[in-house]
């Protein structure tokens, strides 16, 4: 039993650590800095990460920094790859197209040029090869935003008061793809 909540206390860390990464991904975030704001020791840290994300802190940090640059490649056609590279957290371009390309086994400029999103007036999107793709998920571009807020404007919000229950989720471990729930 206590394990088990010893267990559920070190998720909620973790989590905790992953939702500030994610919402800090253009700033510095190194092992150093995580430990210092979440107030335990870089080695437990450290293995705890591993042990809950399936993956180490850098290879996380990673992960949803390309993840967030392959959005906005495919969405931000006027902004420049180093500006998206800087917005994703990368310090420098050429860092910033070597993990691209050992991740996704493509450049950055060509994965633009081939997944750049025609959003049509149903929510498909099209390549520019025409075929249909899956945009990547997690983050949304600002032409996105706007769409969202013009549907939300033309919505009937009813506000009611309901009794109090529990709401619980599901946090992803790894990558996206096709089994998330397996």
């Amino acid at each position: 039993m206590e394990k088990s909540k010893n267990r559920c206390i070190h998720e909620l860390r973790i989590y905790k650590a992953q939702n500030y990464i994610c919402a800090h991904l253009d700033q510095e975030l190194n092992l150093e800095k995580l430990v210092k704001i979440f107030a335990v020791s870089p080695f437990y840290f450290h293995r705890m990460f591993k042990s809950i994300a399936g993956e180490t802190l850098y290879g996380f940090i990673q992960r949803v920094r390309l993840e967030k640059s392959c959005s906005m490649l495919s969405s931000n056609h006027d902004m420049k790859i180093i500006s998206i590279a800087m917005n994703s957290g990368f310090r420098t371009s050429s860092s910033f197209s070597k993990s691209f390309k050992q991740h996704f086994k493509i450049s950055p400029s060509a994965y633009r040029s081939h997944f750049s999103f025609n959003n049509s007036k149903n929510g498909t999107s099209k390549s520019k090869t025409n075929k249909e793709v899956i945009p990547p998920i997690g983050y949304l571009s600002d032409l996105e935003l706007e769409s969202l807020y013009r549907r939300k404007k033309q919505m009937n919000v009813e506000i009611k008061k309901i009794p109090k229950y529990r709401v619980a989720y599901m946090r992803q471990i790894g990558p996206y793809g096709e089994k998330i729930f397996s």
